[in-house]
């Protein structure tokens, strides 16, 4: 595989029984692969199969930024 370098953060505020919290996800937006696999493969039903391996890859997920509110009882 690849190297990646990811950089997540989390930061949360509580006051009381009151919690908001912001979590950020693939903060420098890279492009990056999750899983790399290699194996021969054919996507073309008319053409002749080749048994040479190819990489295949399933895509990271993207830059994501998630908001949390809690209420505590």
């Amino acid at each position: 595989g690849t190297d990646i370098f990811l950089v997540d953060a989390r930061v949360g505020l509580r006051f009381g029984e009151v919690e908001l919290r912001l979590d950020a996800q693939n903060l420098l937006n890279v492009d990056w692969n999750d899983g790399e696999f290699v194996y021969a493969s054919n996507f073309d039903r008319n053409a002749i199969p080749s048994l040479v391996p190819q990489r295949h890859f399933s895509a990271g997920a993207p830059q994501t930024f998630l908001g949390t509110l809690s209420v505590y009882l």
